[in-house]
């Protein structure tokens, strides 16, 4: 993911924060997220936002 990429997804996840509920499906953990992002900068921001709240569901 590019630069930009990771900005707008950010953005997004930022603004539904508290606002709205997200549904996200993936095949990584949280704890694999740093890989797809390659800076966890990004990643932790982002993770903590999604799971604040959360409830995880099996």
């Amino acid at each position: 993911m590019n630069k930009r990429g990771m900005y707008n997804l950010f953005q997004f996840v930022n603004a539904m924060y508290e606002h709205r509920s997200l549904i996200i499906t993936t095949n990584k953990d949280f704890t694999s997220w740093h890989e797809f992002f390659f800076d966890d900068n990004v990643a932790v921001p982002i993770v903590d936002r999604i799971i604040y709240h959360s409830k995880y569901l099996c």
